[in-house]
């Protein structure tokens, strides 16, 4: 099966590109970078997304893939806010385009749309399942959350195999500045290697559910496998841990004693206490569950910015 991944060179992309590869997928990508980490695929760079039909069409007709999994997005909550027109054209705009390029195109069998578990918004029950009231509190909820209704009232009639996936906090080597555990990892380096005196943290008492990146494709790969029934899927692993709790075990990996002062500006306004997925639905109909400890995917990620800051790495 051929498999169009778009955002290829974003975070999550290269992780899905290989998992794919080694699970015996032909590979394409789309994305906005001139560089491409895995030579072994097709890849196109496009400046923007093809905001019509027509334009994923022609894409659709030279690629010819199967699968589609679409990755590509503005991701960021501030920016969001700071830049809503720009997100809901790059993510519900695009995706519109997409999608009826896939219903009326006819080559492809099984798309996964990228959501996220922000379209939930605060909920009173915890873990959280698919069929919670959504409740996006920010502009970049709103756009996934758009896009989980258009892909099933646009693909929902068609035998089209459609999945809108919702993963929780996921993190790994690769993942920009923006996201706390990065912003964490970064700091540390910095103050292990004298460029800073201190970590600055927000809120450490919020509690989410946390995920290995390599986790994460592993369940979109499960989806593309194994035939599941169409709809939403979380991507979760059920378990809540603190932001004291990261933040102390990157702490205890740290080379050197590491000073942590609260800064008020890095919490957000609507930061819920508790936000805990249920991993139930994707179990049930994949067999897929988290299998990779925390503790060492964090050391991984501190470990990728070291070697970042010598220059072995760049985002």
């Amino acid at each position: 099966m051929r498999v169009l991944v778009t955002g290829a060179t974003g975070f999550v992309g290269p992780y899905l590109v290989q998992a794919l590869i080694d699970e015996g997928y032909e590979v394409v990508g789309l994305g906005r970078r001139a560089r491409v980490e895995n030579t072994g695929i097709v890849y196109r760079q496009v400046r923007n997304l093809p905001t019509t039909g027509g334009g994923w069409a022609e894409i659709m007709d030279a690629l010819r893939p199967q699968a589609i999994v679409h990755l590509a997005a503005q991701s960021n909550v501030v920016m969001s806010w700071r830049r809503p027109a720009n997100t809901l054209r790059d993510n519900i705009i695009t995706s519109a385009a997409l999608l009826e390029a896939v219903r009326d195109h006819g080559d492809v069998t099984t798309l996964i749309m990228v959501g996220s578990s922000e379209e939930y918004g605060p909920q009173g029950r915890e873990p959280i399942t698919e069929d919670a009231r959504l409740d996006p509190q920010n502009p970049y909820a709103l756009s996934k959350a758009a896009m989980g209704t258009l892909t099933a009232q646009l693909l929902g009639q068609t035998s089209v195999r459609w999945y809108h996936v919702r993963p929780f906090n996921h993190f790994g080597p690769g993942q920009r500045p923006g996201f706390v555990i990065p912003d964490l990892c970064r700091q540390i380096v910095a103050v292990e290697s004298g460029r800073a005196p201190y970590v600055s943290i927000g809120n450490t008492s919020a509690v989410r559910d946390f995920l290995p990146v390599q986790d994460v494709v592993r369940a979109y790969t499960s989806l593309l496998g194994t035939g599941a029934p169409s709809g939403s899927y979380n991507v979760a692993s059920g378990q809540g841990t603190s932001i004291a709790v990261l933040m102390n075990t990157l702490l205890e990996l740290a080379a050197v004693r590491v000073e942590v002062r609260e800064d008020p500006s890095r919490i957000r306004p609507s930061d819920v206490p508790v936000f805990i997925g249920s991993p139930e639905k994707l179990r049930c109909a994949t067999g897929w569950t988290a299998r990779i400890p925390a503790s060492e995917a964090l050391l991984e990620t501190l470990d990728w910015w070291r070697h970042r800051k010598s220059g072995g790495h760049a985002l």
